[in-house]
């Protein structure tokens, strides 16, 4: 019997399947989507089987090593899936497996040296053991470890491990009475016989007893101890018995409700989009859907954009549907992750919740797949493979013949599109559930509050509303999609900018650690007291980030109660629960944030929102730029007056004819998607084409403009006419990670050999020193 392997080796010649020979005694547990070890070279690797046949291969193969899995790591429907993702987004195979899996399970390889005989000339190190690790050898005694190496004395052996263990909890049970002398001994004895069965640190902690009085017991055998696998619960010190309040669905969402559930019913592979207004109830619509496809047994995934979304969501579902909800997002330990995708894995769940990797999620018999705010690029996979969580959606649907649906108040114009021609079916949710009206929105042109001598952030007629919602007891949002405290750092007599050594790019200046930093590479140098070109003291930062406007409502207004959300403030694990727990619970008063705060959040007293910029992303030279700032807009102004009227919102800019922010003040998205895809129209973009991005990357800029150049004329030879070549051009940010890049956009209707060209261009860059990147969703053409 051969394996047909897929090996952790992440190079381009070996981006194909590798043969292997199944001994006997693996021949009854050999399956599909295994981890195995493998001889590959002169080490052993962590592998993959993709495939199993019999024996007809003509040349001598090598034996698997070690079975890694009794159960498959991958499902066969993931596995055919990674191949898929494989060829639609022109990534290494290995790497589409790993982005399904748990980093967990990914191999941690440990190098040891083993000793093959009783002796060897590194006995000192050795001392009783047969096998050390390779650290433990010193530099200085390399030279002796080559010649035990060609002596057979010893040899260099790589270990595959995950990189974290299943946790046990140890139980102690009594077996027999026994006279014992120690007073400690006989307390857990009596403790024991009345309990019977406890957990090992309850008994030492309760009692206040040693481990060695439990090991004594242990080894007398008067008491046992048992070892039961453990989940690491994330979750475990949330109450989720707190009975929901199930409100009762209204005409538009029964009415979306029934249809959803008719293709659940039918087994009909339907794509929905759930265009509702922020507040109109998606997520009731969700809910009820979910539980009635688990009355028909099957199963359900839901997605949300931002692991700051999940608390609110969990704490939902959690509540509705009790342990049968897994979740899956980055906030989560290795071992939480791990121990979540293995109470998936076995079956024990019904209904995955999580951000873009929880689309992966090793769940069976799905009934419904859901995805949230379905407008987000956060869906999209910025790293290898760069897939999109929507596009993995509809296959998975399509696989498991259930409706995928999207829901959000402002859809992608793409999205839309397919809509209102029918390729998706429409559902309109046009009013809020809770019968609310919109707030009222102004449009403050920022502009005018300089001529008046204003010179803050917070103009005139924000502060006043501000300050009229602190005086009433209620909460207030403040959206700045900018973090740090100044968004670069300058020289007053010379001119010079502070820029990253790895990139192209400004440092942004962060107050609290008194450091720049890099927002693309994580670079960070000290903060500069005079100009190292010039040596002048007059260097100082420009511009506004959360930090600063966070100083600056301080002084403003002394006797609110302010909490910063940003990437900054949740880097560590729980953070984002913290701080939305915090607001909810009225211990601030103002919440400033970034994007994160803008979308799903839903608080009772928010009567205000105010957004400090609203031109940031307008800046932008991408195409999809006025669609991003609509749809921020209108999400964060639909934060505000969700459970009370009179609320307001107040959007503060210098483009206030700007039609993405016009329209936003009026959540007119009809009016806004009509205005935009006559611009689409004009410019030849999506969704009249579709788009592929190719990145050339190398540590000299001109091999990457020479490369672009040869894979432009093969792109114009191969492809048909209609297909639009624009490049190579240097994008905005040249050097990333001192990489240089050059980049070429392909726009087309329909190319039938395009992936083909794709492959084939990749391919011939295999042992070159400029790598080639192919994007098959890009979401900005910089």
């Amino acid at each position: 019997m051969i394996a047909s392997v897929i090996v952790d080796v992440k190079v381009k010649n070996l981006n194909r399947p590798f043969s292997y020979i199944v001994p006997k005694y693996f021949v009854n547990i050999i399956e599909k989507g295994m981890r195995v070890k493998v001889p590959f070279g002169y080490r052993e690797v962590l592998g993959y089987v993709i495939d199993i046949h019999e024996d007809n291969e003509q040349m001598e193969l090598k034996p698997l090593s070690d079975v890694l899995d009794i159960i498959p790591s991958l499902t066969e429907e993931l596995l055919e899936l990674a191949i898929y993702m494989s060829k639609e987004t022109s990534s290494y195979l290995i790497s589409c497996i790993q982005a399904m899996l748990p980093p967990a399970i990914k191999a941690k390889y440990q190098k040891k040296v083993v000793k093959l005989g009783k002796t060897s000339s590194l006995d000192k190190y050795f001392l009783d053991k047969f096998d050390i690790s390779f650290d433990l050898i010193e530099k200085k005694d390399y030279s002796i470890l080559k010649k035990a190496i060609l002596n057979k004395e010893v040899d260099i052996k790589y270990d595959i491990k995950d990189r974290v263990k299943i946790k046990y909890d140890s139980y102690l049970s009594f077996i027999k009475d026994e006279n014992v002398r120690g007073a400690k001994q006989r307390q857990v004895i009596d403790y024991l016989k009345e309990k019977n069965r406890v957990l090992r640190k309850e008994v030492i902690n309760e009692l206040s007893v040693s481990h060695q009085t439990i090991k004594s017991l242990i080894k007398k055998n008067v008491i046992e101890e048992i070892k039961e696998e453990a989940y690491r619960d994330p979750y475990k010190d949330y109450d989720f018995n707190k009975i929901q309040v199930r409100h009762k669905l209204n005409k538009e969402q029964v009415d979306a409700y029934k249809q959803i559930i008719s293709s659940v019913d039918k087994k009909n592979n339907e794509i929905y989009l759930l265009h509702g207004v922020t507040g109109s109830g998606k997520t009731e619509v969700y809910l009820n859907v979910i539980e009635y496809t688990l009355k028909l047994s099957r199963n359900a995934i839901m997605l949300v954009p931002e692991i700051s979304l999940t608390p609110q969501i969990v704490y939902q579902f959690k509540t509705w549907f009790g342990d049968s909800v897994a979740v899956l997002h980055s906030g989560l330990s290795l071992g939480e992750k791990y121990d979540e995708w293995r109470r998936i894995r076995r079956g024990e769940v019904k209904i995955v919740v999580g951000a873009r990797s929880a689309i992966f999620a090793p769940l069976d018999n799905i009934g419904v797949i859901i995805i949230d705010e379905e407008h987000e690029t956060t869906y999209k996979q910025d790293e290898m493979p760069k897939y999109h969580a929507i596009e993995i959606a509809k296959k998975r649907a399509e696989n498991y013949q259930s409706p995928l649906v999207l829901g959000s108040a402002t859809p992608s114009l793409e999205s839309y599109a397919r809509a209102v021609k029918n390729v998706y079916k429409l559902l309109e949710l046009p009013k809020r559930a809770t019968n609310t009206l919109m707030p009222n929105t102004q449009i403050i042109n920022m502009a005018d509050e300089f001529k008046s001598g204003n010179f803050s952030i917070v103009s005139d007629k924000l502060y006043n509303a501000i300050n009229e919602r602190l005086a009433k007891k209620e909460q207030i949002i403040l959206l700045l999609n900018r973090r740090g405290y100044d968004n670069f750092v300058m020289c007053r007599s010379c001119g010079y900018t502070a820029t990253c050594q790895n990139c192209d790019i400004s440092l942004t200046y962060h107050k609290a650690i008194k450091r720049l930093k890099c927002h693309y590479c994580g670079y960070e140098k000290r903060e500069p007291t005079k100009c190292p070109n010039c040596g002048s003291i007059h260097i100082k930062g420009f511009g506004y980030g959360t930090q600063k406007v966070e100083e600056e409502l301080f002084k403003l207004f002394p006797q609110a109660r302010i909490i910063r959300m940003d990437y900054d403030t949740t880097a560590n694990k729980g953070d984002h629960d913290k701080i939305i727990k915090a607001f909810r619970n009225k211990k601030a008063d103002i919440l400033l944030g970034t994007q994160m705060i803008a979308k799903g959040l839903d608080f009772e007293d928010v009567t205000l929102v105010g957004v400090l910029s609203a031109d940031t992303v307008l800046k932008l030279p991408d195409y999809k730029s006025s669609e991003k700032t609509f749809q921020l807009l209108t999400q964060v102004s639909g934060r505000a007056g969700r459970h009370k009227a009179n609320s307001d919102v107040i959007i503060q800019t210098y483009n206030p004819k700007h039609y993405a922010i016009f329209l936003a003040s009026r959540y007119n998205y009809k009016a806004f998607f009509n205005q935009e895809m006559k611009i689409r129209k004009l410019g030849k973009y999506s969704p009249y084409y579709y788009l592929t991005k190719i990145v050339i990357t190398s540590d000299v800029f001109q091999e990457t403009l020479k490369e672009a150049n040869k894979i432009v004329k093969y792109i114009m030879k191969n492809l048909s006419q209609e297909a639009i070549i624009l490049g190579p051009v240097v994008p905005q940010i040249k050097r990333l990670n001192n990489l240089y890049s050059s980049q070429i956009i392909i726009k087309y209707k329909r190319e039938a050999n395009l992936e083909k060209v794709l492959e084939s261009t990749i391919l011939s860059y295999q042992n070159s020193s400029v790598n080639v990147i192919v994007d098959r969703y890009p979401n900005f053409l910089l």
